[in-house]
């Protein structure tokens, strides 16, 4: 039995194996970063933003406040799968450190979730 202890941060280097270092960079770092930009973007420019998300020729037609309201609220959707992405995966990935099987077991369920999002659009955006 070694009495050695690791450092916290050789601790947390290793703490998270339902999620390996390339997967843990894109999911808990540039996933809620791409996200955060759309839920500003809304934010700040909503026509801009409604002109994008079916480009046109011409140029952006004003839009009413019901428009506004609904690319708000479409931003913050953005904003809350970002908050989602990042926050979960740290809290299991600190919360459950040694319980690898229950760490898999919701990583798994939180991308599958994701990924039906991510699959459906193009379904849906085809017909």
């Amino acid at each position: 039995m070694s009495t050695a202890t690791a450092t916290p941060h050789a601790r947390s280097q290793g703490s998270f194996p339902a999620l390996p270092h390339p997967y843990r960079f894109l999911f808990i770092g540039l996933e809620p970063a791409s996200l955060f930009l759309p839920f500003f973007l809304a934010l700040l420019y909503p026509a801009w933003f409604q002109h994008q998300l079916i480009p046109s020729t011409g140029s952006a037609p004003p839009i009413g406040p019901r428009e506004v309201m609904a690319i708000w609220q479409l931003g913050n959707c953005y904003g809350l799968l970002g908050l989602i992405s990042s926050f979960v995966f740290r809290a299991v990935r600190d919360t459950l450190k040694d319980n690898p099987w229950a760490q898999e077991r919701i990583v798994a369920a939180s991308l599958s979730a994701l990924a039906v999002a991510d699959v459906r659009l193009p379904c849906l955006s085809r017909g």
